[in-house]
């Protein structure tokens, strides 16, 4: 039979190792790469967002609802991960950050209306970061220490953004 064929066996050995060598180097750059690790953490959030969002659409479908009941769970899905939304922007930071602020201002008509809402403290500020995340990413950078860099270092900053913090 064709299942058993050695050829058959070839490829499915070749598939097994392609997907264990595509995870592996997956995995390295996750654990090498900022910059991939916060995608991971967007796509794996936003995926299941996704998802979740069909479900209840199609749920809504089965349920035979009216198009006010499929509107009606449609917006308290929006209502409950807007703020979900918001708090991985603020996890990952930088340019999720810029994006959630220009969506905050420029997202009607895009966006629904619940994740403008949600997004919109945004614009006045964002939570400031550690002294130690300060501190780690200045030295990582430079390659000096904090005492070798400054005679004195405010550890309450000034003000917090979305790519900068003053101190």
């Amino acid at each position: 039979s064709k299942a058993h064929s050695p050829m058959a066996s070839v490829l499915r050995r070749w598939a097994q190792r392609s997907v264990l060598g595509a995870s592996g180097a997956a995995g390295i750059a996750v654990a090498c790469s900022p910059g991939a690790r916060r995608s991971l953490v967007f796509w794996s959030t936003v995926a299941p967002f996704f998802a979740e969002y069909q479900l209840v659409k199609a749920r809504a479908r089965f349920d035979e609802c009216d198009e006010e009941e499929i509107q009606s769970r449609v917006s308290a899905f929006h209502k409950r991960t807007a703020s979900r939304a918001v708090d991985v922007i603020l996890q990952l930071g930088g340019i999720y950050v810029k994006i959630g602020q220009f969506a905050s201002t420029m997202g009607a008509g895009i966006l629904e209306e619940e994740y403008i809402e949600a997004l919109k403290p945004l614009q006045d500020g964002v939570p400031p970061r550690s002294l130690a995340e300060v501190s780690a990413i200045i030295e990582s950078d430079v390659g000096a220490t904090m005492d070798e860099l400054f005679l004195s270092f405010d550890p309450v900053p000034v003000g917090a953004a979305s790519i900068a913090q003053a101190h």
